[in-house]
């Protein structure tokens, strides 16, 4: 609907890998096969989940929860294992006696996170984030 508007610069498709995808690629190119054909549509995915970008700024995560303990380590990206990003970061509100609110709480961890900063430890926020600015005409990262 929105790409009738010829004002529209683009539409742009994010998802999480997990559940329904073996990965970001496979993520992808699903997506792009339920777009229609035109050039101003973007697939993207957040590797495993949007909460693994959240990840690069570890203390901010845990400012919010109000608890200590080291990173699940790694490249955030590929953090998911036996625990998706999320059970990370649930699991230290849990240990809070608080309840992470993915709406909520992680809206408030992106607005922090430095997103150049995270995009340099994961290629599909950096994806993603030069999808943005190619479309506002700006230079990507």
């Amino acid at each position: 609907m929105y790409l009738l508007d010829p004002q529209v610069l683009g539409v742009i498709a994010l998802t999480d890998v997990c559940p329904g995808f073996a990965s970001a690629t496979a993520a992808k190119q699903q997506i792009r096969e339920w777009m229609p054909d035109d050039g101003r549509c973007y697939a993207q995915a957040a590797q495993f989940q949007f909460e693994s970008w959240l990840l690069c700024d570890w203390d901010a995560i845990l400012r919010r929860a109000g608890v200590r303990r080291r990173p699940p380590g790694g490249d955030p990206e590929q953090v998911d294992g036996e625990k998706q990003p999320a059970e990370h970061i649930s699991e230290l509100f849990r240990l809070a006696g608080k309840k992470y609110i993915k709406p909520m709480d992680g809206k408030k961890l992106f607005d922090q996170l430095d997103l150049e900063a995270a995009a340099r430890q994961c290629p599909e926020l950096m994806e993603f984030l030069n999808s943005i600015l190619s479309l506002a005409g700006y230079d990507p990262i």
